[in-house]
């Protein structure tokens, strides 16, 4: 029996990538991400709330604005706002003021 040595034909390579850890991490970082906005959107509807026809949600303070039912100014992150009426009150203030006029005049015309 006779072996014959020589060269192998030549085979092309296939190269084949597995995602990284890179890949896996920035992977991770999005799904993060939507999580804490849809963190964000549901501590914002539950923010919202219902008080004399006033739909009030909370907003950040931005310039000189004062409270619409005691007329003290903002210091704290405590600010609401009304959807119907645009008023903005304190947090505490939100049970004191009067029912929301927008309201009352789309209940008068249905």
């Amino acid at each position: 029996m006779s072996v014959k040595w020589g060269r192998l034909p030549e085979v092309p390579l296939i190269t084949v990538r597995f995602p990284g850890q890179k890949y896996g991490q920035e992977k991770e970082k999005e799904k993060e991400k939507i999580k804490e906005k849809e963190k964000d959107s549901k501590e914002k509807e539950k923010d919202k709330k219902t008080v004399n026809g006033h739909t009030f949600s909370s907003i950040p303070i931005v310039g000189p604005i004062s409270c619409t039912h005691c007329l003290k100014p903002f210091t704290n992150k405590d600010a609401y706002t009304c959807a119907n009426c645009s008023a903005f009150v304190h947090k505490g203030c939100r049970e004191s003021l009067a029912s929301c006029a927008k309201v009352k005049m789309k209940v008068r015309h249905l």
